[in-house]
C-alpha cells in the first residue's frame, strides 16, 4: 500500500495545511486552509480556505484570507461559534516589519464565510495552538524575533473571550520554529514550547537550550 496524488493545489511558498470539521445545523463541512508565506515573505498576499464537494469529490477554493508571511490556522469553537486565527510572520513593506497584527476570523452563517473578528499582536509570529481547561479556554502564540533581530522575547498565552494576556512564556528562535503544543493529562493541563537559539542576528549561541514544559497553576 502507498499514498498516490490525489490532488494538487496550487500555492505560493506554501508554509501549512490545517483540516477542520466544521458543523452547521445537520450539516458537517469539511475544510482545508493552506497558509501561504510568499516566495519572499514581503507583502500581503492571500492564504486560502478549501472547502471538500462532494460532488466533484476534491477540495474546491472556498475563501481568500489576507496573510503577511502566513505561518499557519488554528481552528476552534466556543459555545458553537467557530473562529479561525491565523498568525501573521513578516511584512517587509511595513515599519513594523516583524510586529505585525495577527488575525481572528469568526464564521458568519448569513455570508457563508469567515469575517474579521479581532487582531492581536504578534513579533514574528510561528505558531498558535487552542486549548482548553475544564471550561476556560486559552490561545497560545509562538512568537519568533523582532524587527531589531532579537530572538528571545515572550510568547503569549491568552484567554479568549477576554483577551487579556493570562501568561507570557520566553522563548527563543527555533531551528524550524517555536512550537506550542498543550498536553491534558488527568486533573492536569501542561504546555509545551520549542526553542533552540539564544541571541539576535548577529550574536546567536551555538548549542540548543532546554525546552520548556509549563504547568497550569490554579
Amino acid at each position: 500500500t502507498e499514498f498516490q496524488t490525489f490532488q494538487t493545489i496550487q500555492s505560493n511558498g506554501g508554509w501549512k495545511f490545517h483540516f477542520f470539521e466544521m458543523k452547521n445545523s445537520s450539516n458537517l463541512n469539511m475544510f482545508l486552509a493552506l497558509s501561504n508565506r510568499g516566495e519572499y515573505p514581503g507583502k500581503t498576499l492571500y492564504s486560502k480556505i478549501f472547502k471538500w464537494s462532494d460532488e466533484s469529490t476534491l477540495f474546491e477554493l472556498f475563501q481568500d484570507i489576507p496573510t503577511q508571511g502566513g505561518k499557519g490556522f488554528e481552528y476552534f469553537q466556543i459555545k458553537g461559534i467557530s473562529y479561525l486565527t491565523v498568525v501573521n510572520f513578516y511584512n517587509d513593506a511595513v515599519s513594523s516589519k516583524y510586529e505585525l497584527y495577527t488575525e481572528m476570523y469568526r464564521w458568519n452563517g448569513d455570508l457563508n464565510q469567515f469575517v474579521y473578528n479581532e487582531t492581536f499582536v504578534t513579533k514574528g509570529g510561528s505558531d498558535v495552538e487552542y486549548f482548553t481547561v475544564g471550561e476556560e479556554a486559552y490561545l497560545a502564540v509562538a512568537n519568533k524575533r523582532d524587527k531589531a533581530g532579537v530572538y528571545e522575547m515572550d510568547s503569549f498565552v491568552y484567554g479568549l473571550g477576554r483577551f487579556n494576556t493570562t501568561s507570557e512564556v520566553v522563548t527563543s528562535w527555533c531551528i524550524s520554529k517555536p512550537t506550542v503544543g498543550s498536553y491534558v493529562l488527568p486533573n492536569d493541563c501542561k504546555l509545551g514550547v520549542g526553542n533552540c537559539v539564544v541571541g539576535s542576528d548577529t550574536h546567536k549561541s551555538s548549542v540548543c537550550i532546554s525546552t520548556g514544559m509549563l504547568e497550569l497553576n490554579g
